[in-house]
């Protein structure tokens, strides 16, 4: 969405966006990078359009807001965004990406499954991606081995 503060008008700029959680500016600063369940989106500024291809196509799990950094967490200098992954990646099949679309039966799901089960059945993964900004290369993935930290929600 687009607010322009001085009429106060909202306009939306891009939709079918699955699960989105997290955006943050480009290193270049001509795009918004946009986490969109595992995948991650490019909105290109200049075009007002998104990219056609996804920048990132899976990551090992659902991103859960991003950072753009100059910095691995090692602290050498490279141009990286950082993922927050809460959960695994399901291969080949995620019922919440197959009924992402479905709200009714996504209405059904909830009346029955009570909530705390639902979010217990899903697979933790409590990680940080680390990848690269120019290629969208998987850096590297830091994991609470200990699970202290069961679930990851910020990078």
């Amino acid at each position: 969405m687009r607010y322009t503060k001085e009429t106060g008008q909202v306009e939306v700029v891009a939709t079918d966006i699955f699960m989105a959680n997290g955006m943050a500016l480009s290193h270049d600063q001509k795009h918004l990078i946009i986490v969109a369940g595992v995948q991650v989106l490019k909105y290109s500024l200049q075009t007002q359009a998104m990219e056609p291809e996804p920048f990132i196509y899976a990551m090992p799990g659902t991103g859960d807001n991003l950072h753009t950094k100059d910095r691995l967490p090692t602290g050498e200098v490279r141009d990286c965004y950082w993922f927050g992954l809460g959960s695994k990646y399901s291969k080949p099949f995620s019922l919440l990406n197959a009924v992402s679309g479905k709200p009714f039966i996504k209405s059904i799901i909830g009346a029955l499954v009570p909530y705390k089960n639902f979010v217990a059945a899903i697979p933790k993964l409590s990680a940080l991606a680390v990848f690269d900004a120019a290629t969208g290369e998987l850096i590297e993935i830091y994991r609470d081995e200990s699970k202290v930290a069961p679930w990851l929600s910020e990078a």
